[in-house]
């Protein structure tokens, strides 16, 4: 049989789990349905990505310049390992490349 104590911090611990645990919605109970990543407003990436991009480039707390500058010089003072496999996370795919281009070309247009 378990003690007073035992009984309690089962109920405490029972109390908390149901209190914080999360909960999943079931479809159809009201939950909005997910929306696929869109282009955010003026912008031309898919604003999860805008985001990313942005994270990463707080992190490494760089002008834009000088973080050009670091990588074309291979800076390791400036960029260090964490700082480099940060940057790998938010390269840029071909098409995004593209689109940043052509994006750019017609803003000249």
């Amino acid at each position: 049989s378990l003690s007073p104590a035992d009984k309690d911090a089962i109920f405490e611990r029972s109390a908390l789990v149901e209190q914080f645990a999360m909960r999943r919605k079931k479809a159809g109970d009201g939950a909005a349905p997910r929306r696929p990543a869109v282009p955010t407003p003026g912008g031309v990436l898919p604003s999860i990505r805008a985001q990313n991009i942005g994270v990463v480039m707080a992190f490494l707390k760089m002008p834009l310049a000088a973080l050009k500058q670091a990588l074309l010089d291979m800076d390791s003072d400036s960029l260090d390992t964490e700082s480099l496999q940060a940057l790998s996370t938010v390269m840029p795919t071909a098409d995004e490349v593209e689109l940043v281009q052509q994006a750019a070309e017609a803003s000249f247009a």
